[in-house]
């Protein structure tokens, strides 16, 4: 799960952006990991069991925990100001 110190989330949220695009809307798949696969923003494991995120756009697709996945969207909605409304 994402370090919820300050340097820790700011790094979190700096690799998140990476993710984020303002021209593609992605799919997006929620699924509980059937394997123990890290995170690609934060590099922690997501444990079998738990809630993960595939975000698939049309030339990178990423598996998010949950905490990450937050982080995300809240960077999405940031830098599409229009999806807010839609």
């Amino acid at each position: 799960m994402m370090n919820e110190t300050d340097s820790g989330s700011r790094h979190v949220r700096a690799r998140v952006r990476c993710f984020v695009s303002a021209s593609e809307v992605p799919r997006v798949v929620a699924n509980h990991s059937i394997e123990s696969k890290p995170c690609d923003a934060c590099g922690e494991p997501i444990a079998p069991g738990y809630l993960h995120y595939e975000v698939a756009f049309s030339t990178l697709t990423f598996r998010l925990d949950a905490p990450c996945f937050r982080v995300w969207a809240e960077e999405m909605l940031r830098n599409n100001p229009q999806s807010k409304t839609a």
